[in-house]
């Protein structure tokens, strides 16, 4: 398991989007950064998690924007 600083140190060379992928569901698409803490850590779980969720509330809030930015503490 990484520490939190090896995580903050490794988060720190995503400094600008050099890369996109997409989910496996194909509801969003996340940045090369948010591909390596899922690599580290083992939680794609939590990626599906968000696909899940952003489909369903898609449904309900169709003005819902495109970018977004989530915070995990």
């Amino acid at each position: 398991m990484l520490t939190k600083q090896e995580l903050q140190l490794g988060l720190s060379q995503f400094t600008a989007i050099d890369g996109w992928y997409q989910h496996c569901l194909h509801q969003f698409v996340f940045t090369d950064g948010v591909k390596w803490l899922c690599d580290r850590t083992q939680c794609s779980g939590l990626l599906t998690a968000i696909a899940y969720y952003q489909f369903r509330i898609k449904l309900q809030y169709r003005s819902l924007e495109p970018f977004q930015i989530w915070h995990v503490n």
